[in-house]
């Protein structure tokens, strides 16, 4: 049985007070139409459209809040986010770049360049990028949970476990910080602790379908098999299509004597394409 690997969670930080919600579009237009050389109008319109979904509108606004002001900080910043959103990875890091050459004490552009750089692997780099983050505001919990998820991909997991230690201190409500850190604690066979993490990740977000399952499977690391099977089939309530949860659970069933009704579910892995669970079945189901 083999756990999820940790998730990665994106948090994005968007500067707010530019866009409010008393004010409409028309009413930025109308802005931007009484002054097209306010670099702000333009700036504050491109916010209100990347917040309403639009980015690729918001973009335009921004790149016109550049032309007009080239040392404008939050614009490049706010772009990036809006690229990030397109998925548009080498731009946002860019934008988020520039946004810092600008500002060195910009802080959150430090952080989502990280957020970009851990998703593209680039650990070493992200690593720095949290680590500035941490210097200008060393209460920012979502910094640590990041350098944690880094740590826990290099297998420096006690490294981890402090990082997302530090982020439940700061932010006890952060349920993939809890997940983060049961996570890690798997692979001391912590598994009593893990659990703990885990039920208190479910308890802060109950359609947190990893928390589940790798809740599921550190029970069965300590032979709680039947305690496992709910938590895989909520797992799969959640997800029906998670079909790797049909074979944790099956084999589950197997192990406390449940041999046809385990064998279902190994069957029912490998018709929604599971194909490992052709051996289980083999092993198991003859």
């Amino acid at each position: 049985m083999k756990k999820l690997s940790l998730v990665f969670f994106l948090f994005l930080h968007v500067a707010t007070g530019f866009a409010q919600k008393t004010y409409t579009l028309a009413d930025y237009t109308k802005a931007v139409e009484s002054d097209s050389s306010n670099a702000v109008s333009w700036y504050s319109r491109g916010v209100f459209k990347s917040n309403s979904g639009d980015y690729r509108g918001a973009i335009k606004d921004f790149n016109k809040a550049i032309i007009l002001k080239p040392d404008y900080s939050e614009a490049f910043f706010i772009r990036g986010l809006t690229h990030s959103h397109l998925r548009n990875q080498p731009a946002a890091i860019k934008d988020f770049t520039t946004a810092i050459k600008l500002n060195p004490e910009h802080a959150l552009a430090y952080y989502n360049r990280g957020v970009i750089k851990s998703a593209m692997k680039d650990y070493n780099g992200a690593g720095e990028d949290f680590n500035k983050t941490l210097a200008l505001k060393p209460k920012h919990a979502e910094s640590y949970y990041q350098r944690g998820v880094i740590k826990n991909n290099l297998k420096d997991y006690n490294g981890a476990i402090a990082d997302f230690g530090k982020a439940i201190q700061l932010n006890p409500g952060m349920a993939v910080a809890y997940f983060g850190r049961a996570s890690a604690l798997d692979n001391f066979k912590n598994y009593e602790k893990s659990i703990a993490d885990y039920n208190t990740a479910i308890k802060l977000n109950p359609q947190f379908l990893e928390a589940y399952y790798n809740r599921g499977t550190a029970k069965c690391a300590s032979k709680d098999f039947k305690g496992a099977i709910p938590d895989f089939t909520q797992a799969l309530t959640i997800n029906p299509r998670f079909v790797q949860a049909y074979v944790d659970r099956g084999l589950a069933k197997i192990n406390i004597g449940q041999k046809d009704a385990g064998c279902q579910d190994l069957k029912k892995a490998l018709d929604g394409g599971f194909k490992d669970a052709a051996d289980f079945i083999n092993q198991y189901c003859k």
